[in-house]
């Protein structure tokens, strides 16, 4: 019997092609794990710095030989100053908008009020005929 030569497969790639394509995805995820792995270790890092600085506070406020009443005036008063500067963050803020004129606040209110009005309309007008139709049915 006589064998023909085979045909290459079209869909087939090359050796060469195949290698650089695995190479390529072993970088991408060699990048991936590694990104992980910095954030992972990121985390940990911050845990502990959060740890220290916990440790640190309650270190000084137990070494402290301030009276409580004082402790306890001085925390409020970080309070009361952190609510300051929010406050004035705020007021910086709305400096920065820039609020409709009288004319555009009626032209709004115009168009809102005519949209309101056409969607009750249609849901009355669909309401009435689902109540004919199903009056017609027979089952209202």
């Amino acid at each position: 019997m006589v064998t023909s030569k085979t045909k290459k497969d079209k869909n087939a790639k090359p050796a060469k092609k195949v290698k650089k394509e695995k190479k390529s995805v072993k970088k991408t995820e060699n990048a991936q794990v590694n990104a992980v792995e910095s954030q992972v270790q990121n985390v940990k890092s911050r845990k502990e710095l959060v740890k220290t600085e916990q440790n640190k506070s309650d270190n000084s406020l137990a070494k402290s030989s301030e009276p409580l009443s004082q402790k306890i005036n001085k925390r409020c008063q970080h309070i009361i100053d952190a609510l300051k500067l929010w406050f004035k963050g705020i007021k910086i803020e709305f400096g920065k908008i820039i609020w409709p004129t009288r004319e555009q606040l009626i032209g709004y209110t115009i168009v809102v009020l005519v949209t309101l009005g056409i969607v009750s309309l249609y849901l009355f007008i669909l309401s009435q005929g689902f109540e004919g139709l199903f009056k017609a049915i027979g089952i209202a």
